[in-house]
């Protein structure tokens, strides 16, 4: 720094250097250095100077490379991106760091009674993210337990439980198979949707063929106990399974026991066969929780149908069988299908659960 000084009696003032004569020729430059902060450990490795006594040192300072950026991303998207640079003397230069954050591509949501992620946590998106508008909505009862879709072919949408209810948001028109399945067992429905804004309802139940009686034959899985299954095409079906109620007990069921849970309506196509075993009676068939027995006073099934209901005398030639249908809904667990005769002998030409 610049100082007062006196040589041979004169004074110079702010004098920052001086060059004094040597003995030996020329002239050495003396500079004040009682203020400088120079030391060692702050000056460049191998490189020398004087510290502010004027002592000559010599730099410690290591040279170093430049620190490479760490990226990091939180869990609520915060990027933050650091170095962690060693003491030292870092050459001039650029560094980068990059970080590929899990990507997805623009999509578009079809909507749907079952929940869906757009996009998955953490992952960053290379466009729009949309969701379709709602079309029309079609609404469906079906078995519970069973699993329950509805496609047009192209878009497949499942229902997010087994309950027996779903709501389907449909995004275009055209023709929708509602479809639910369990184990074997398959029902399905087709649905038209013409025009947006549509909300339509279907109903969809398996279907088991207990007694076909244009081949005499049992639903796979189970067996006729009783007399011999007839053939008789003057009942208009082919074959019959006939409930005589002779020798009492029970005429005749199949078996094993069928779990109703997923069904809701019985259909029965039946008639009367031979003869009246007691004056004025009837014949019963359905659904019971125990075998029926001819002698009990009530034969009445839990759910099915009583014929020849007071009858005094057997019609003439051979009564045409009918249909009849019986609303199961409210039943769930297993029965027994039987039948039983309590004065006249029924048969049963077809018997289905849907």
């Amino acid at each position: 720094m610049a100082q007062d000084i006196i040589i041979a009696g004169a004074q110079y003032p702010e004098v920052p250097a001086i060059n004094i004569p040597k003995t030996a020729g020329g002239t050495a430059l003396f500079v004040d250095t009682s203020e400088d902060t120079i030391t060692a450990e702050k000056l460049r490795s191998g490189i020398t100077a004087h510290d502010k006594s004027g002592e000559k040192i010599t730099g410690t300072l290591p040279e170093v490379v430049q620190a490479t950026p760490i990226i990091g991303v939180d869990a609520m998207g915060k990027i933050t991106a650091y170095a962690s640079q060693k003491a030292g003397v870092v050459t001039a230069g650029t560094k980068y760091a990059t970080m590929q954050l899990p990507t997805q591509e623009p999509i578009e949501i079809i909507p749907s009674s079952s929940r869906q992620t757009a996009v998955e946590k953490g992952v960053f998106t290379t466009g729009f993210v949309t969701v379709a508008a709602v079309y029309a909505v079609i609404g469906v009862t079906y078995p519970a337990g069973s699993t329950c879709t509805c496609t047009n072919g192209e878009t497949t949408l499942t229902a997010e439980d087994t309950s027996g209810k779903a709501m389907f948001i449909i995004s275009e028109a055209g023709t929708w198979t509602v479809k639910a399945v369990s184990g074997d067992k398959t029902a399905s429905s087709t649905v038209e949707i013409t025009a947006e804004g549509q909300v339509k309802t279907v109903e969809i139940n398996f279907e088991l063929v207990l007694f076909d009686g244009s081949t005499g034959t049992v639903a796979s899985g189970y067996s006729w106990v009783g007399h011999d299954i007839l053939h008789d095409d003057s009942y208009g079906q082919g074959y019959y399974m006939p409930f005589y109620g002779y020798g009492g007990g029970t005429a005749g069921n199949i078996s094993p026991m069928i779990d109703v849970s997923n069904y809701s309506t019985l259909k029965i196509k039946a008639c009367l066969v031979g003869s009246a075993m007691v004056g004025t009676g009837y014949g019963a068939i359905g659904l019971y929780k125990t075998l029926p027995d001819w002698t009990a006073a009530s034969v009445a099934p839990i759910a099915g149908i009583q014929i020849g209901t007071g009858q005094s005398s057997q019609p003439a030639g051979l009564p045409a069988a009918q249909e009849y249908t019986v609303d199961i809904s409210a039943l769930s667990g297993e029965y027994y299908f039987a039948g039983v005769s309590k004065g006249w002998n029924p048969a049963a030409l077809q018997v289905e659960l849907s």
